[in-house]
């Protein structure tokens, strides 16, 4: 501990907080379907016609290429966006909100009427 010009001692605290990283995620909610639509579109018209005369593995070969444009056009319109974690404490529900209320009100009371013998019911 270190002595400050006012006499008092400092007393330095240091705190390790390990911070938790989110993986980035695409959040279908958020969606524009219009530019997925016109994506797939582009995408699905450099395939042209199926033929009539197509055997299973030309289709088995022609649906994996739908697949992977579906997929593209996902992750085209749906960019990955990182996700924050929220600023209130999941701990802290109603019951603790409803006991600090209470307690601050008894210590008002207190100290507006000097009288710190408040019984609590």
């Amino acid at each position: 501990m270190e002595s400050s010009e006012s006499g008092q001692k400092i007393i330095r605290f240091g705190l390790k907080v390990e911070v938790q990283q989110f993986p980035p995620k695409r959040i279908p909610r958020s969606s524009d379907w219009a530019a997925f639509r016109e994506t797939l579109r582009l995408n699905v018209s450099r395939v042209g016609q199926i033929d009539s005369n197509a055997t299973p593995s030309g289709l088995e070969s022609r649906l994996s290429v739908l697949n992977q444009f579906i997929i593209d056009a996902y992750h085209c319109d749906y960019p990955l966006k990182t996700i924050t974690k929220k600023r209130n404490c999941p701990w802290w529900s109603g019951c603790p909100s409803e006991l600090r209320k209470t307690v601050r009100r008894l210590f008002n009371k207190a100290k507006r009427t000097g009288n710190w013998k408040i019984n609590a019911t």
